[in-house]
């Protein structure tokens, strides 16, 4: 199964908002997160999280709490 979201981004129009639902949705599922990619998504912010998020995820089997995602972001910087 893949998920198509640069389809869906290139026509529609996805506000702000939207973007972080997915973002959040796909983050909770491995299956969503395995076939996605950071050209998904358009917002600065979740573009420089995803890729770190992704790796937590593959090594830890669980979404990062703000607290590990502050500590990861100052390791990784």
């Amino acid at each position: 199964m893949q998920l198509n979201m640069p389809g869906i981004i290139k026509r529609y129009m996805i506000t702000p908002h939207l973007e972080k639902i997915f973002f959040h949705s796909i983050i909770q599922n491995d299956s969503y997160l395995q076939n996605s990619n950071i050209r998904f998504f358009e917002d600065q912010t979740i573009r420089t999280v995803f890729p770190l998020v992704k790796e937590f995820r593959e090594k830890y089997h669980d979404t990062p709490t703000s607290l590990q995602m502050e500590e990861i972001v100052k390791m990784k910087n």
